[in-house]
């Protein structure tokens, strides 16, 4: 149960990462005027 529950918290925050990332990326690309789109 242990293995699973680490291999959970892993992936929820590689998940958790990978959203926060997206939305900076999104956030930069309208303050640069969706010049890279």
């Amino acid at each position: 149960m242990m293995n699973d529950s680490a291999y959970f918290n892993i992936k929820m925050k590689n998940k958790l990462i990978f959203f926060v990332d997206v939305e900076l990326r999104f956030n930069d690309r309208l303050k640069k005027g969706f010049n890279i789109i």
